[in-house]
């Protein structure tokens, strides 16, 4: 597979662009956790089964305010090939860097050190490798799923806690861009869960 480097690198530099500027400003939350997905496609994501993985990234904050904007870099894997079998760490097929770009809210003081909050942001994965150059999955038409588009676009949103310098969030991201070229149900939906401290 043939990866189109120019465009990995805007969404990287804008990532981390965002990251410097914003950090004087109001912090950055460093984080990592847990990742599950899956396909509305039933060839590429069988009943039963997912693709599961990890996360680790970091973002940023602009603004004090009980609403302020957030930039979010990321770096990921998870497994293409879809699995009874939940295995977040290990032997994963394809490993991405996301891009977000969105708005952050703090929603309610749950006690002196403890903060509800919620976000909205549009996403982009760009895919970083993949340990086969094709990963076919066989349909009964026979009719492979063989050629990754490079990038995939998403919006997500979630809730999370946090309690003095710890960010606890749960993240669902519904794609809308499908990752199998021509495949158009081969969209993936995430769902992260994820613990970061912040500075």
């Amino acid at each position: 597979m043939n990866f189109d480097f120019t465009i990995r690198s805007i969404v990287i530099l804008f990532v981390l662009a965002g990251s410097s500027i914003l950090h004087g400003q109001s912090g950055v939350t460093i984080y990592t956790g847990l990742s599950y997905a899956v396909s509305p496609d039933k060839i590429m994501t069988p009943s039963g089964t997912s693709h599961s993985g990890y996360v680790a990234g970091i973002s940023a904050r602009l603004n004090d305010d009980p609403m302020y904007f957030l930039f979010t870099g990321e770096y990921g894997a998870f497994n293409l090939t879809a699995s009874e079998k939940i295995g977040f760490i290990s032997d994963k097929d394809l490993t991405y860097t996301k891009g977000k770009f969105g708005l952050g809210f703090d929603l309610t003081k749950l006690g002196k050190n403890t903060t509800l909050r919620s976000k909205f942001q549009g996403n982009i994965l760009v895919i970083y490798k993949v340990t086969q150059d094709e990963v076919p999955i066989d349909s009964p038409s026979n009719n492979k799923y063989v050629k990754l588009n490079e990038a995939i676009a998403g919006l997500s949103s979630g809730i999370g806690i946090t309690y003095k310098h710890l960010d606890f969030d749960f993240e669902y991201e519904h794609g809308f861009y499908n990752i199998y070229y021509t495949k158009k149900q081969t969209t993936m939906n995430f769902f992260n869960f994820t613990v970061g401290v912040r500075f």
